[in-house]
């Protein structure tokens, strides 16, 4: 397991050297970024993949702002074989976002964005996603598989 965390530190910080983030966390405050949940805050590797999945999906940013994530959870470790087969990554952080049952008003309607759980895989060159609610949040066309975005 300490491979694979060593492993996934050594990436994301590959990944967000490229990315033009932000490293200092007061400087975040109030932004409406993503923010780890209190037991992953010393989590340099999932804090990584957040600030990697924020610069690739500003509507995130803006759910958070308004209120509208319930929960934020992290997991380093293979991708899902979908995405193994669509991109090639054999390590991912995936970064899971659930939002709330209710009408959400930072989406449309009909983008059934509503009491979702994304599952966001933040991989060496960028993030894969399955479900096309979330697609659509990270401005991805839902194509029936899985979405992929590029860092630039």
């Amino acid at each position: 397991m300490k491979v694979v965390k060593l492993i996934g530190v050594f990436m994301m910080a590959v990944v967000a050297g490229g990315c033009d983030i932000v490293a200092d966390d007061a400087s975040r405050a109030g932004t409406g970024e993503i923010t780890s949940i209190a037991s992953l805050d010393t989590d340099q590797t999932a804090k990584e993949a957040e600030y990697a999945l924020q610069a690739l999906c500003p509507s995130l940013g803006k759910l958070a702002g308004a209120g509208e994530i319930d929960s934020v959870s992290h997991q380093v470790g293979e991708p899902n074989m979908d995405t193994q087969r669509a991109v090639g990554w054999a390590t991912a952080t995936t970064v899971t976002v659930i939002l709330p049952n209710r009408a959400l008003n930072s989406v449309p309607s009909d983008w059934h964005a509503a009491g979702q759980h994304c599952h966001f895989e933040v991989g060496a060159d960028g993030i894969a996603v399955a479900k096309s609610a979330c697609m659509r949040i990270c401005d991805i066309e839902p194509n029936g598989s899985t979405g992929v975005k590029r860092f630039q």
